[in-house]
């Protein structure tokens, strides 16, 4: 049979049309990769500073993190001793509080309490007599020192053993932490120290405390191990090979991914003596930031370095405690690094690329030999809400105007319509804030979904209000349907992001049947009287269902009440 020519026309415009297709997705292709290709190399150092920069902000904020709650911990435990609310006479409360304190903070090392007296009162996790997991607690009573009580605890609390120490040399007073806290008058943070205890590296932040008559009265301090605080640091991960070191501004190694499996005396973290095999590339790197430092440069410092062979990018920014000295934490990696991943994603665009071109060339030559198909998704934003994913109301007049045009034809159906909405909304977003307000109208949307029949139509309208069309419902059905939905909501809670937030509703109902449908009517008026209904609900006390179809309810007498 002879190919009609119309046919034959319609057939080399498809053509000409996937080779004009096949043509401007290829130049662009190409065009893309050869911009990539020539420009990466460009762009490589502003990446590679992005990347450092980003690993330093996260460290930063990790770390600040570690440390918050030794300095929160510190604060309010000295307001509640300056309060009297801890009692510094009762042994065995505050060495449950200092336990409780250890139990939930692995970070920190140990807490204790000097007293002007000499009191002391120390609960640590280990001490050079006490290597297993578990507690030592040393008290040294300010009424008889040099003897000092040794109790020693195990993973479950329990005492397993007891020791008294009748010439302990110990005086808290002389300690750089009681000094310093005495001195400043507040809290305080300190430099890197050796622990008198477990004779390791460390920093303690410390605060004074006072008596009644606003003396001092002791000082409360808060001990963390530089290996505690490596350990943390090394395990961040923070984008694959980048290292994080932390200074303090006396040049000491506070933190640094080597230390955290070394125990090293004080000398040996100076930065200026500290050993090459020890720290190898932080070592450098510390050095080449203070170098330049000197030269009044800003604090906040990026630079390059060269390591065995390999070129490092370092930045260095300041790292300032709560109450304490202004120490410097760095990020460095090799270049290498990022240079394999740039590569690697280089790669990996192009390949991306490549499958882009083929599947637009698959997606074209459906298009253009076959007829468009209808944009369901855009359809389906136009006709829903985005937050709920309930229909919304534009959707709602539509499928009304539509429903009610029907039930004219049919003298014997009934709709029933229910204005619902939530009461005191308001105070729930100003107590919560409105993300979890947000959260609140989802699972209430969730929960009518539930609770209603597949058929009916649920709407938000507006804000807290929804609407709810109930196809082929008498007024009495739809009164008890709603009616049971509001019961069951009193009694069941929403969870609401680990929240319980307990709602109630009031609501208005108006039913279109053969006693109110008029020709000229818009399916609107009634959603205004059900809206009417819903507002004496509010009048009426809320948390209730009114019917504007009940002969003693009066229009007239709905009032504004907000929600």
């Amino acid at each position: 049979m002879a190919i009609d020519p119309n046919e034959k026309k319609a057939q080399s415009v498809r053509r000409a049309l996937v080779l004009l297709l096949v043509g401007l997705q290829l130049a662009t292709v190409l065009l893309i990769l050869f911009i990539t290709h020539f420009s990466s190399s460009r762009d490589i150092n502003e990446q590679i500073s992005i990347l450092i920069q980003n690993a330093l902000n996260e460290s930063k904020e990790h770390t600040q993190g570690f440390l918050e709650p030794a300095y929160r911990i510190t604060q309010s435990s000295s307001e509640l001793l300056t309060k009297n609310i801890i009692d510094v006479t009762d042994n065995q409360k505050i060495e449950a509080y200092f336990l409780s304190q250890l139990e939930n903070n692995p970070e920190m090392t140990g807490i204790y309490i000097a007293s002007v007296e000499g009191g002391f009162h120390f609960v640590t996790r280990d001490s050079r007599q006490f290597e297993q997991k578990g507690y030592m607690t040393k008290i040294i009573d300010a009424q008889d020192p040099g003897k000092a009580s040794f109790f020693f605890r195990d993973e479950s609390l329990s005492v397993i053993e007891t020791h008294l120490d009748q010439a302990d040399q110990y005086k808290a007073l002389d300690r750089l932490w009681y000094k310093q806290a005495v001195a400043q008058d507040g809290l305080i943070w300190t430099e890197p120290y050796i622990f008198y205890t477990s004779n390791k590296p460390g920093i303690t932040v410390a605060s004074p405390y006072y008596n009644a008559s606003k003396k001092l009265a002791g000082v409360i301090g808060i001990d963390i191990e530089l290996t505690s605080l490596s350990m943390f640091l090394a395990k961040l991960k923070v984008y694959g090979s980048i290292s994080v070191s932390m200074v303090s501004g006396s040049g000491n190694f506070v933190a640094t991914p080597s230390l955290s499996s070394k125990s090293l005396a004080l000398e040996s973290l100076d930065v200026a003596s500290a050993s090459e095999k020890d720290f190898t590339v932080e070592k450098k790197a510390v050095n080449h930031f203070l170098q330049h430092s000197e030269q009044d440069l800003p604090t906040s410092f990026s630079s390059k370095f060269v390591h065995e062979g390999s070129n490092y990018a370092i930045r260095y920014e300041p790292f300032l405690l709560k109450g304490g000295p202004e120490w410097v934490i760095g990020a460095y990696a090799p270049q290498n690094t990022f240079l394999s991943k740039i590569r690697a994603g280089e790669t990996r665009n192009t390949m991306i690329a490549l499958g882009i071109l083929i599947l637009s060339l698959l997606v074209g030559w459906v298009l253009i030999t076959k007829a468009w198909r209808p944009f369901e998704h855009f359809f389906h934003d136009v006709i829903t809400d985005q937050l709920t994913g309930l229909f919304n109301r534009r959707f709602l007049e539509n499928v009304g105007s539509r429903m009610y045009i029907r039930l004219l034809r049919d003298q014997h159906e009934a709709i029933s319509i229910a204005v619902i909405d939530l009461d005191f909304f308001r105070k729930t977003n100003l107590e919560f804030g409105n993300t979890i307000g947000n959260h609140v109208l989802i699972a209430f949307a969730d929960f009518m979904k539930k609770m209603l029949r597949p058929e009916d139509i649920i709407t938000r309208y507006s804000g807290d209000t929804f609407v709810v069309i109930f196809p082929g419902m008498e007024n009495e059905r739809a009164i008890k349907v709603v009616d049971r939905m509001r019961k069951q909501l009193d009694a069941w809670p929403l969870s609401v992001d680990d929240l319980l937030v307990r709602l109630s509703f009031s609501a208005g109902i108006e039913t279109i049947d053969e006693n109110n449908r008029v020709e000229d009517a818009a399916f609107s008026d009634f959603i205004d009287v059900a809206m009417r209904a819903m507002k004496t609900a509010k009048a009426n006390g809320r948390d209730c269902v009114v019917s504007a179809n009940e002969k003693d309810y009066q229009l007239e007498g709905a009032e504004e009440v907000l929600s």
